[in-house]
């Protein structure tokens, strides 16, 4: 793709298919197309349970990502677990404002993926919902 943006990008994961970018007026790089897969861990669950939600970020291209962030903004029936945020199995540091759940991503090499997972609380359901 010849379309250019500058190298700051947002990967945006309120759901799977809601992925977008921000310009910076930094170098510009190649727009590269990456797919993003959100997948959780059950299929009933009730309120106080947990849940697992994993996102499976792929860079099908030629081309290295650097300086990404993902973020996930959960909605008000889930509460993040502290310390469940794990990047390719590994324990990681998440930055926490609010629902917003955010991680930099420093590279993405090209034809791999990052596996980015965390757990969330289900919260109980006021009458009004």
């Amino acid at each position: 793709m010849n379309d250019k943006i500058d190298n700051m990008s947002q990967l945006n994961v309120t759901t799977c298919n809601e992925i977008s970018t921000v310009e910076s007026n930094t170098v510009e790089v190649d727009v590269v197309e990456i797919t993003i897969e959100k997948t959780a861990n059950c299929y009933w669950t009730v309120p106080g349970g947990v849940v697992t939600f994993c996102n499976k970020i792929t860079n099908p291209s030629d081309i290295e990502i650097y300086d990404s962030i993902f973020i996930d903004e959960l909605d008000d029936r889930f509460e993040y677990v502290p310390d469940s945020f794990m990047v390719d199995g590994v324990h990681a540091s998440p930055l926490i404002i609010g629902r917003r759940i955010q991680y930099a991503i420093a590279q993405l090499r090209p034809e791999t993926e990052k596996t980015i997972c965390f757990k969330v609380k289900i919260l109980p359901q006021t009458q009004n919902d």
